[in-house]
């Protein structure tokens, strides 16, 4: 059964398919390497999709090889420019997801007992050139939830935060009502079915595969970040890491799930593109 979180789709497609925003899966380039064409390259399954050549395609906004999200390209080096522009200019705002260890992270000290946290982290960035240290340095972190009164410090960067815990998912109470949808999207059950196995040993596997999935949202939130600033987008993985807060799912990356930007054409239009990722996606089972 084919998952479609590992298809290329094009998510949005702009005015005269000078402008698109599709999902890239984990483990494929945005471009091919020069003088290599991968089938596993973005660039080349959009352009037989729009049926332009390959080079044509430029990417402003993309992903690493290791994550797997939305990118947005353009096919004229005019609708280049402009996206480049909205982007620099902090008018394009990114939704990544992920999951995060509750016991090592800077939500340690506000986030127990919680089920949902909203609110702004902010810190100090400085940027270095050194071949021996880390290219980032942060300091001066401060979380502070939805509500509260932010300092006037405008040298700052800030992330906005949605923090989930999943732990109500862990509790045995809630596995009685185990929602039959959520197994049908793991591989294991799946195999199962096509496999003709019996009832029994399906039965016994799939209570095995529940308390593995269960096990695995034990002491977890989902973190959904906003970014609009084009350095902390480029750097998010290793911001985190220096912020304290352990990526725990799959592939230890972050998603991208959701662009907002500015339509190029018509200004008083929003382009929103979302992809929603089961809980599943993130997990290794």
């Amino acid at each position: 059964m084919v998952n479609i979180f590992d298809e290329v789709r094009i998510i949005f497609r702009g005015p005269c398919e000078r402008l698109f925003i599709a999902y890239k899966p984990f483990g494929w380039h945005v471009c091919s390497p020069q003088k290599k064409k991968f089938s596993e390259s973005l660039s080349s399954v959009i352009g037989a999709s729009l049926g332009i050549p390959e080079d044509s395609i430029k990417f402003p906004s993309k992903l690493k090889i290791n994550q797997n999200g939305l990118v947005i390209g353009t096919t004229d080096s005019a609708m280049y420019s402009q996206i480049t522009r909205i982007i620099e200019n902090k008018q394009c705002t990114k939704c990544y997801t992920c999951l995060i260890d509750t016991n090592s992270s800077i939500f340690n000290h506000i986030g127990k007992g919680i089920s949902e946290l909203n609110g702004t982290i902010r810190f100090n960035l400085l940027q270095k050139k050194s071949q021996f240290e880390p290219n980032l340095h942060i300091s001066n972190i401060q979380v502070t939830l939805e509500d509260s009164i932010l300092s006037q410090d405008t040298g700052l960067k800030s992330m906005k935060f949605k923090l989930t815990s999943l732990e109500h998912l862990s509790n045995p109470e809630n596995a009685m009502n185990w929602p039959e949808t959520n197994m049908k999207s793991l591989s294991t059950y799946t195999n199962l079915l096509e496999n003709n196995y019996s009832l029994e040993f399906q039965n016994k596997c799939l209570f095995e595969l529940q308390n593995k999935y269960l096990l695995e949202l034990h002491n977890k939130y989902l973190l959904e970040l906003e970014v609009n600033d084009k350095i902390l987008d480029k750097n998010l993985e290793e911001i985190l890491d220096q912020l304290g807060i352990n990526i725990s799912n799959k592939f230890h990356t972050i998603t991208l799930n959701t662009i907002q930007l500015p339509h190029p054409i018509l200004k008083d239009k929003i382009i929103t593109a979302k992809i929603n990722f089961p809980l599943e996606n993130f997990l290794s089972i």
